[in-house]
């Protein structure tokens, strides 16, 4: 006689029952594991062909209350690729039209200063290219070829390049609104500490700009 005479046959029916639910688990559901998530998802098959398939998602971890060791994998962010704003010519046609009708009424000196204005916009779109790349905002010139571009200098005005990071960009903004786009301003403290600021006549495609500088997440100042 041994001690425990019933062990071997309830070895073999727990076995016997731990097979049966294996093989129920495996022909009702597919459970796998997805990425460093760790959830656990079951999704049931179907009773017949014409029924729907039905998706339950668990958390094992959460449901135990254990946390995954390394944490969820994040995705690291791909960042933004450079972009130049191309050229806009309607602030210079829109002078242009200013300088005909002051003309029209005889406000001769009024309109000559707006035909200056009409010229200098009309030959600044044509060289002047705002870069947005990865960190930084830059003022480039147009070169000889259409694809050239080339350092504008120093900022004939407040000195230092014409490069400025979004770091150190505290505000920016279009005025008179975001819908009427005459001029950009934007004030950075890299020029000075205490902050500088820049005006720039919307000489570029204002629509552009305005999608990047919000995708690059540069600080802004909000509507009226």
């Amino acid at each position: 006689g041994t001690l425990f005479p019933c062990t071997s046959h309830a070895h073999t029916t727990m076995r016997s029952l731990f097979v049966c639910i294996a093989a129920f688990l495996f022909l009702s559901c597919d459970a796998f594991i997805v990425g460093g998530n760790a959830r656990l998802k079951l999704i049931s098959k179907p009773a017949s062909s014409s029924a729907m398939r039905t998706e339950t998602e668990l958390n094992v971890f959460e449901k135990l209350g254990i946390q995954f060791p390394f944490g969820e994998p994040q995705q690291k962010e791909e960042p933004r690729p450079a972009v130049v704003i191309d050229p806009d010519y309607k602030l210079a046609a829109s002078m242009g039209g200013a300088t005909l009708l002051l003309y029209q009424l005889d406000l001769l000196p009024i309109a000559v200063f707006h035909l200056l204005l009409t010229i200098l916009f009309a030959v600044q779109a044509g060289r002047i290219r705002f870069l947005l790349d990865t960190d930084s905002l830059e003022l480039l010139t147009s070169g000889v070829g259409k694809e050239e571009l080339n350092d504008s200098g120093e900022n004939v005005f407040v000195g230092g390049a014409n490069r400025w990071k979004y770091d150190t960009i505290t505000n920016w903004k279009f005025f008179p609104s975001e819908k009427v786009k005459i001029l950009f301003y934007f004030k950075e403290t890299q020029t000075k500490p205490e902050g500088q600021i820049h005006f720039f006549p919307v000489i570029l495609n204002g629509e552009k700009l305005l999608e990047e500088a919000i995708a690059r997440n540069i600080p802004r100042l909000e509507e009226a």
